[in-house]
């Protein structure tokens, strides 16, 4: 037979999978299209890699991005109801009702959690110009007034002013601390396994609107200046600490023409050295 467009509303897709630390579980996020409203729809699923079971482990539309806590008690994931943007919830891993951590205005894009399961990293687009208290409906127009040109090549059309920063997150209380700021996008925090620093990639070059370059900082998660990790290096694509805390493995390119998005290599990098590159043309990660 051949393939009609009704078949959009039978496919589902896989992603997000989430490993418990004890390996036991697998929680991933299942998507759709529903019929009805033609929007797409995601869930997050447990699979037991025991058995082969499998669970439903929420029961929204709008859920993805599950990641367990270091000690494995805990699964957060994003949560989005109709109308609002994504925000952090977190419950039991093996169920109960959920906690919302954050309530952050334009949402959260990313997070994660600390060694010590007690604080995330988080995400979030930051518009500086927005007014809760602002008074003006909806339907009376406004100016737009464009400062810089990112909008064209990022992929996310027009945000303003807006750029994502690094909050930290109590767990407990969920008090929340910002914890970078800047004219600049940063992105994708990862703890360090001491949970004293907090790496990120950026792009904080001079020439940010017109090269899609980008670099990675690492900044004291009690808050504190942001510590340049990649110099030597036009573009960070990919981030991870070494064990012992001293390194980062990062996917980059020292190559000014191209970005790290079609040709990547593997480096180390350490505070005040060169960064020490582990692959050539034959691998591309």
């Amino acid at each position: 037979d051949p393939i009609a467009p009704d078949l959009v509303y039978h496919l589902k897709t896989t992603g997000d999978p989430a490993l418990s630390p004890d390996g036991a579980l697998l929680a991933y996020t299942l998507g759709w299209v529903d019929g009805e409203s033609l929007s797409a729809c995601s869930q997050i699923i447990v699979l037991d890699l025991g058995n082969g079971s499998s669970k439903k482990f929420t029961q929204g539309e709008k859920d993805s991005a599950p990641k367990y806590s270091p000690d494995g008690r805990k699964l957060a994931f994003l949560h989005a109801v109709e109308g609002s943007r994504p925000q952090i919830w977190v419950a039991g891993a093996d169920g109960g009702e959920p906690r919302q951590l954050t309530d952050l205005a334009k949402g959260v894009s990313d997070y994660a959690w600390s060694p010590d399961g007690k604080k995330l990293g988080v995400c979030a687009d930051v518009d500086p110009e927005a007014d809760p208290d602002t008074s003006e409906p909806d339907e009376v127009p406004q100016v737009t007034v464009v400062n810089r040109v990112r909008y064209r090549y990022d992929t996310l059309g027009w945000r303003g002013d807006s750029h994502f920063h690094i909050f930290v997150v109590d767990v407990e209380t969920s008090a929340c601390r910002k914890l970078t700021s800047g004219d600049w996008d940063d992105t994708a925090p990862v703890w360090s396994p001491d949970g004293s620093q907090i790496a990120f990639i950026s792009g904080r070059g001079d020439d940010r609107d017109f090269m899609a370059l980008s670099e990675a900082y690492s900044v004291p998660a009690s808050g504190g200046e942001a510590k340049l990790m990649s110099e030597g290096l036009f573009s960070v694509g990919a981030l991870t600490w070494s064990p012992d805390g001293r390194q980062l493995a990062v996917v980059g390119s020292d190559g000014p023409e191209g970005m790290v998005l079609w040709q990547g290599w593997l480096y180390v990098l350490e505070d005040r050295k060169e960064p020490h590159k582990l692959t050539d043309d034959t691998i591309r990660p």
